[in-house]
């Protein structure tokens, strides 16, 4: 390419500069500071991510710590269902033994009177502790279907958590792109400015 070939190029280059300037009244410093401005509002989006993903971290951990304790509430319940079967256990042999009382009170006749009423007071304590037991199986029962269900809960929280994360993180990359992107449009615009 000759020299005065060259010339021509660059008096079309700033004749264009100055066609582009004048026609759309936009100037290439206003060009230059607003892909810095790009990278700027990027650079405080990734941050405002960094931010939300480390709150998201918290909430996962608080979901794991409830879940924890779900956990150990299950295992609770399950002491608690043996202790009741076991006093329901010992209410039934308790009975056997108010009824046998009550049999032997009956043979001693007028000698086992007094014997008889320990006998039937034997037989209405068991009858309680029988009813107070099936009222405590009902709410062990409730208890545990009420852990079931917050540790449910806990598990979709979970989930959610984890897909936000993964979003969030797909953002991220996707704001870092983005400043990649405006600080090299800047450094190309700056280029192109003190090229001319």
């Amino acid at each position: 390419m000759s020299y005065g070939k060259l010339q021509n190029y660059d008096s079309l280059e700033e004749n264009f500069i100055k066609s582009f300037e004048s026609k759309t009244n936009v100037s290439w410093n206003l060009l230059v500071r607003n892909a810095k401005d790009g990278g700027a509002n990027s650079v405080l989006a990734s941050y405002a991510l960094q931010k939300s993903k480390k709150i998201l971290q918290q909430g996962d951990e608080t979901v794991n710590e409830m879940l924890k304790s779900v956990a150990s509430i299950e295992e609770k319940l399950v002491d608690l269902e043996k202790f009741s079967s076991r006093i329901h256990t010992l209410s039934e042999q308790a009975k056997f033994l108010s009824l046998n009382a009550f049999i032997e009170a009956s043979r001693a006749g007028i000698y086992g009177k007094t014997f008889s009423v320990v006998a039937d007071e034997l037989g209405s304590l068991t009858k309680e502790v029988k009813d107070l037991t099936v009222k405590i199986d009902q709410l062990l029962k409730q208890v545990n279907e009420s852990a079931s269900n917050n540790k449910k809960q806990c598990l979709s929280v979970a989930n959610v958590f984890e897909l936000i994360n993964g979003e969030l993180s797909d953002f991220s990359n996707l704001v870092k792109k983005i400043e990649d992107l405006s600080v090299h449009q800047s450094h190309t615009l700056e280029s192109f400015k003190n090229s001319k």
